[in-house]
């Protein structure tokens, strides 16, 4: 802010080529008040760059490890999931095995079945063949 004494000095000598001692004086104070002004200026500001900067490396701590811990609870959770799906696949597999052999049973035991119903089905059918013959030879006698 420029000081109404300045002012004042720059239209006194405004057209004089000529600095008295007093503006002279007048003028470093002014230059001193500026310098430390922007001196304290410049403390200030790297004071509120260093706080960012740390609120900032804080803030991205925090959401590294929030995130670490999201994604080992969420793998956590997989690996639970994972464990249980697996468990439970073992015993739906172990029990289709189980259904699969005793499929696999009832079939051999219906094929044993077929074999003999078949083989006495040719028995039956030769002993029939047997009988046609004896009553043939019965009516032609």
């Amino acid at each position: 802010m420029i000081s109404s004494n300045y002012r004042l000095y720059l239209k006194l000598f405004e057209n004089s080529h000529v600095l008295t001692q007093p503006y002279t004086i007048f003028l470093q104070r002014e230059l001193d008040e500026l310098r430390s002004r922007c001196l304290q200026m410049e403390k200030t500001m790297k004071w509120w760059s260093d706080c960012t900067a740390n609120w900032r490396d804080k803030w991205s701590k925090v959401r590294w490890v929030r995130g670490a811990s999201a994604s080992q609870s969420y793998l956590a959770n997989v690996g639970k999931h994972t464990s249980n799906n697996c468990d439970n696949f073992r015993s739906e597999r172990n029990r289709y095995k189980e259904e699969a052999k005793k499929l696999a049973s009832r079939l051999d035991s219906q094929f044993r079945e077929v074999s003999s119903l078949r083989g006495e089905k040719e028995r039956l059918e030769k002993q029939l063949g047997k009988m046609e013959q004896q009553q043939r030879h019965q009516v032609d006698r």
